[in-house]
């Protein structure tokens, strides 16, 4: 049977294999794929319903969390066009991606770290081409009653809490109630993994120095707390299905056990379906998604300092899912922890399309956090776990660390920054994970390249392992890597010069990096063709920064260079020239942080007379990186 190569296919497979198997757990509740399948059709019905028509795009601007998955899921499902906005983004940000997209809705998580998300955008735009914002939590309001077959049970999975800037703690995955729908039994029940793997999200540092994780952003990370109780539950290899309470329509419970599975709650006797849409209906426009449509547009930075949206087609993003997933062994009976964020390719292809191809079971961490991170680990004998080097790093380093078992570990996959060997050799050895792995990949080419798990520590730290089916690589006269296949993007939206100048005509993608590839076809990258470098594994590119600087009052120029960090690889150094003397390091610093996601932000700033350049007047940048900064 064929493969469906539709994120709408791929989650009718899913749920059609492992109707009663744990898709989700998150903060103690389990979500089942038919149940995932539910809330999709039933928050999809609801986009319709608002009026979004078919490839029209949504803008999701939230941090990890099921409901982010459902979110995500019924925009494909609806037919539209899914447009992950990072979650640390300032509103300013945010909006600049709904007026340039068009978006159509827009869903937000107001309140995230204590700010007003909601206000903020509205307040940055008027949001012309947006016919409502909603609130992510409450997508399936106007439900009379929870959908048949959506399954929620009690787990002992730690429950996610995020603290806010003031310290304060809430419970940031209060589940919305499953919406009721008409359910129509999912067709297709097939489905693959096949090759491949992307670049791993970050953890970042914020000011006051604490950790937390995402991909193309940052600040201050909020914690996942395990259960007041303590309690922890041993999720074998053998015995993966989580308890399922199932409700008769007259509304008894009784219990299921199949196999040492827990109750599984199916749950009938609905009204309909919101604004008298059918789950027929919405079935049709999953139906009508065809592989080459645009599934999602993925914005990153530009060396001109405008960001620019990368389009994939549903083919590519469900492509390299199943590669990261066939290299990388996923199988129906792993618990993969996803502290990469949803919005990053890491996060959201490789981890939510991953998990429907193979069955495994994700858990969404919202905020990084080490001590949280290795309860999670012990507790709910998780099995896989994809990350920057910073995650893994910070673990070893965590002085309780001896104190938990994670010997349930068997999988890591890292990369997006300089890998040093003896942090490979310390995570087979001290962490004792059986397969460690690295690979690389971009936003516009999510996985290029992939070690396949039998290589020494050596060729793991020092190589981003060899292509992966349907890509191939190629060095350039300069040294510039070359890659081109299956998984290089569509284009970038409404930009075709920046397009022809990415993709040559001979389908080549220049990536700007500089690498080398050896007899055994090991790609290692050894510099950078751009200014771009890597905070804490997000893609930093100063010209954005430096834009923004330019409107600083009192400042004539500002260039920004990446300098050695110990935690985060590379943070900013900003050299500016000002007009005022009254212009301190703190004030550029706090224009920064007003209009730049934190990772963007310079960690230094040094005040010059001039800068440097050449004859061709073209900053030289590689003469300040080795200038001494000053901190604020």
């Amino acid at each position: 049977m064929t493969e469906p190569d539709t994120i709408p296919g791929v989650l009718r497979a899913a749920a059609a294999r492992w109707p009663d198997r744990p898709a989700y757990v998150e903060a103690g509740v389990t979500t089942t794929f038919a149940g995932l399948l539910d809330r999709v059709r039933a928050v999809a019905t609801r986009y319709v319903a608002l009026g979004l028509a078919p490839g029209d795009r949504v803008v999701l601007w939230a941090p990890n969390s099921v409901d982010w998955v459902v979110a995500a899921l019924a925009v494909s499902y609806a037919g539209g066009t899914l447009i992950p906005a990072n979650s640390r983004y300032t509103g300013h940000e945010v909006a600049a991606l709904v007026d340039r997209t068009s978006a159509r809705l827009v869903i937000v998580e107001d309140g995230f770290l204590g700010r007003t998300q909601t206000a903020d955008l509205r307040a940055a735009s008027s949001l012309e081409s947006v016919i409502e914002v909603l609130e992510l939590r409450n997508l399936q309001d106007g439900f009379e009653a929870p959908l048949r077959g959506s399954s929620t049970t009690e787990s002992s999975a730690a429950p996610v809490v995020e603290e806010s800037p003031e310290g304060s703690s809430r419970n940031h995955t209060e589940s919305s109630p499953t919406p009721p729908v008409v359910e129509e039994s999912p067709e297709g029940s097939s489905r693959n993994h096949t090759e491949s793997s992307p670049t791993p999200p970050v953890v970042e540092e914020s000011p006051e120095g604490s950790s937390r994780n995402h991909t193309e952003s940052s600040p201050t990370p909020p914690v996942v707390e395990e259960s007041p109780e303590g309690s922890s539950r041993n999720h074998t290899e053998s015995s993966p299905t989580p308890p399922v309470v199932e409700e008769s329509p007259e509304g008894s419970s009784r219990n299921h056990t199949e196999s040492s599975a827990a109750p599984v709650v199916e749950e009938s006797g609905f009204e309909t379906p919101l604004r008298g849409s059918s789950t027929t209906d919405i079935d049709a426009r999953a139906d009508a998604v065809s592989p080459e449509d645009v599934a999602d547009i993925l914005f990153t930075s530009g060396t001109t300092g405008q960001p620019k949206g990368v389009m994939s087609a549903h083919r590519q993003t469900v492509g390299v899912a199943r590669a990261w997933g066939t290299i990388g062994g996923v199988r129906e009976d792993d618990r993969y922890l996803v502290v990469n964020p949803f919005f990053h390719s890491f996060g959201y292809k490789v981890g939510i399309v991953t998990g429907l191809l193979t069955g495994a079971c994700l858990y969404p961490m919202a905020t990084f956090d080490p001590a949280t991170l290795m309860a999670l680990i012990q507790d709910e004998q998780i099995t896989v776990l994809p990350g920057a080097p910073t995650i893994f790093s910070s673990m070893l380093a965590a002085p309780e660390r001896q104190s938990y078992d994670l010997s349930s570990l068997r999988l890591a996959v890292t990369g997006a920054a300089v890998v040093p060997v003896v942090l490979i050799e310390r995570m087979r050895d001290e962490l004792a994970i059986e397969q460690v792995v690295t690979a690389f990949g971009m936003t516009e080419a999510v996985v290029v390249t992939m070690c396949r798990g039998d290589e020494t520590a050596a060729v793991v730290a020092s190589t981003c392992g060899r292509a992966i089916d349907g890509m191939e690589t190629s060095i350039a006269d300069d040294g510039e890597l070359l890659v081109r296949g299956d998984f290089v993007m569509l284009g970038y939206l409404d930009d075709p010069e920046a397009t022809a100048e990415a993709i040559d005509a001979d389908g080549w993608l220049h990536t700007g990096d500089i690498g080398t590839v050896d007899a055994d076809g090991n790609l290692a990258i050894t510099d950078r063709k751009k200014d771009m470098y890597i905070s804490g594994g997000f893609n930093v590119y100063p010209a954005e920064i430096e834009k923004e600087l330019a409107r600083l009052d009192g400042v004539v120029e500002a260039a920004i260079v990446g300098v050695p960090d110990e935690r985060l690889g590379e943070v900013g150094a900003a050299f500016v020239v000002r007009t005022r003397e009254d212009l301190t390091p703190d004030d550029v610093i706090t224009f920064c942080k007003e209009r730049l996601a934190n990772f963007k932000v310079p960690r230094t700033v040094t005040f010059v007379d001039a800068l440097p350049r050449n004859l061709g007047g073209k900053v030289l940048k590689n003469a300040l990186r080795q200038e001494p900064t000053k901190g604020n």
